[in-house]
């Protein structure tokens, strides 16, 4: 998990995160369900559109054709692979 500035930390430490997006933080009743839904904690939750957004953003400050690879031993979840 990567904090992109302090103002990321603050906003997000009330509630238990630290995120590197400018994504809202969960309401209770959905952070609820899906903890839920997983049936344990911890609960990883990923937002399709920040993850693509992220490597929009990574290309844009890469050489014209560069080649950007993504770690499957970083996180091979399928749904995260997927929206890369």
């Amino acid at each position: 998990m990567t904090l992109t500035s302090e103002q990321d930390a603050g906003q997000h430490a009330e509630h238990g995160t630290l995120t590197g997006t400018n994504a809202p933080p969960l309401d209770d009743e959905t952070a609820r369900m899906l903890v839920h839904r997983a049936g344990a904690t911890p609960v990883y939750v990923y937002n399709r559109t920040v993850l693509r957004d992220r490597v929009a953003l990574v290309r844009t400050a890469s050489p014209t054709g560069a080649l950007i690879y993504y770690s499957l031993k970083a996180n091979p979840h399928p749904g995260v692979v997927n929206a890369l």
